[in-house]
């Protein structure tokens, strides 16, 4: 066995029950929890697996979790995300990344390596970052946006309304729309939602979390 103790955090029945299939010839307890906090008192795994939900603070609920898990091997499974998101996670202690279409035996590949001591990232991901270093779209659009457009787009990530926005930053409503017609030009989307979408899918966004730890 390659540990005794396996916290899965997140996910549906459904999602819990295919791991299940895959984990049980090789681990002799199994845990399924929404949130770390609601896992049995005491409890200290040897190995956490961290299902990524699939909404707009994905990033935060990401890297909020791995700060906060308690162990030295951590595997997430989740949606396409950034290098620097995946960096942030690895950095704050995160062992390996595998996406949710990935097949059983990389999954293993992925547990194997976080047990030992080796970042995994899927490969998937490995491809798909390096076409963004040779044509590095995502960077010319991040380095594109003023100081003030990014703090706009965080509080606009935040759900400010335009006026709290103004009051927040002590700029007149108008102000404030212009930013945020300028943020929807650079950022090719349409609406609300899709500057969130952007800002995540960027890694624009900062969560209040993380700027608590930084001080």
């Amino acid at each position: 066995m390659l540990c005794k103790t396996v916290a899965t955090i997140g996910g549906t029945p459904l999602v819990h029950r295919g791991l299940e299939t895959i984990l049980r010839h090789h681990y002799n307890h199994l845990l399924f929890a929404p949130t770390l906090a609601s896992l049995p008192a005491g409890t200290v795994p040897d190995l956490v697996v961290l299902l990524v939900p699939d909404r707009t603070r994905r990033t935060a609920s990401l890297l909020e979790q791995v700060e906060r898990a308690d162990c030295k091997s951590i595997v997430a499974i989740g949606p396409y995300l950034r290098t620097l998101v995946i960096s942030r996670a690895f950095r704050a202690g995160l062992s390996a990344y595998a996406l949710r279409q990935t097949s059983a035996e990389q999954l293993k590949n992925a547990i194997v390596a976080a047990e030992s001591g080796v970042r995994y990232t899927d490969p998937a991901l490995e491809r798909q970052w390096l076409d963004e270093q040779v044509y590095g779209h995502a960077c010319t659009q991040q380095k594109t946006l003023t100081r003030r457009q990014r703090e706009i787009l965080q509080l606009i990530v935040e759900e400010l309304t335009t006026d709290e926005i103004a009051q927040r930053l002590f700029l007149s409503r108008c102000t404030i729309e212009s930013h945020r017609a300028n943020l929807l030009t650079k950022l090719d989307v349409r609406n609300t939602a899709g500057l969130v979408r952007e800002a995540m899918r960027l890694d624009l966004y900062k969560s209040p979390a993380s700027h608590g730890n930084r001080t």
